[in-house]
C-alpha cells in the first residue's frame, strides 16, 4: 500500500530508488541497525522505520464475554518509539493504535477503508458500530491485514476527482514516504 500512496502524493519511489520492506513483525530494531555505524563515515541514506504504537484504543472487558469498550491512552509509546530515531533512521508512528485503526479514522482514506474491510470480511455485521467490530478484530488479530492493503493500494491508485488531502492520521506515512525520498 506504500508505493501506492507515495504516487498519490505524487512520489514515484522506483524512480527515487526507494525500497519498501515489509518486516511483518516488531523486530525492526535489528534491520535499522544495519544502517547505523558507530564510526564515520556514516550512512547517509535515509531509512523510515514505519511503526505501529500498539496502544490500543479498545479493551476486552475481562467480566463479560465478548464485550469490549473504549479506552483513552496516552501517546508515551509513540514518543519512546519515535525516540528512538538514530543518525539517518527515522520512526514514524501510527498515531492511532495500529495502521488499520488509523486508516478508519482518517479522513481522506476511511471510506475507503471501509468498503475494502467489509468486501473482505464479508460474515461480520459492520452496520452497527464499524468501529467496535474493527477493534474486535485486530484485538483477536483475526483482520486480514494482507489483502487490505493489497485491495486498497489498488483503490489509491484508481482515479480521483478531488485532490488527495493528507490528514494527521496518515501524515507520518506521507512524512516516512517523504524523508525516504530526500522530499
Amino acid at each position: 500500500m506504500v508505493p501506492s500512496l507515495a504516487k498519490r502524493i505524487g512520489i514515484n519511489l522506483t524512480e527515487k530508488g526507494v525500497s519498501v520492506i515489509n518486516i511483518g513483525n516488531v523486530g525492526f530494531d535489528n534491520y535499522s541497525k544495519i544502517f547505523l555505524r558507530k564510526e564515520q563515515p556514516k550512512m547517509k541514506i535515509p531509512v523510515s522505520v514505519v511503526t505501529d504504537n500498539d496502544v490500543r484504543e479498545y479493551e476486552k472487558d475481562g467480566t463479560k464475554k465478548n464485550e469490549f469498550f473504549y479506552i483513552l491512552q496516552s501517546n508515551i509509546k509513540t514518543k519512546a518509539l519515535e525516540a528512538k530515531t538514530e543518525e539517518n533512521v527515522k520512526y514514524f508512528v501510527a498515531p492511532k493504535w495500529t495502521l488499520e485503526y488509523s486508516l478508519f479514522q482518517s479522513s481522506s482514506m476511511s471510506s475507503e477503508f471501509q468498503e475494502v474491510v467489509k468486501q473482505i470480511h464479508t460474515r461480520t455485521n459492520w452496520v452497527d458500530n464499524f468501529e467496535l467490530e474493527l477493534a474486535k478484530k485486530l484485538i483477536k488479530k483475526g483482520l486480514n491485514k494482507t489483502q487490505i492493503a493489497y485491495l486498497l493500494a489498488q483503490k489509491l491508485e484508481g482515479e480521483y476527482e478531488d485532490a488527495f488531502i493528507v490528514d494527521d492520521n496518515i501524515k507520518y506515512l506521507v512524512d516516512a514516504i517523504k524523508y525516504a525520498c530526500n522530499d
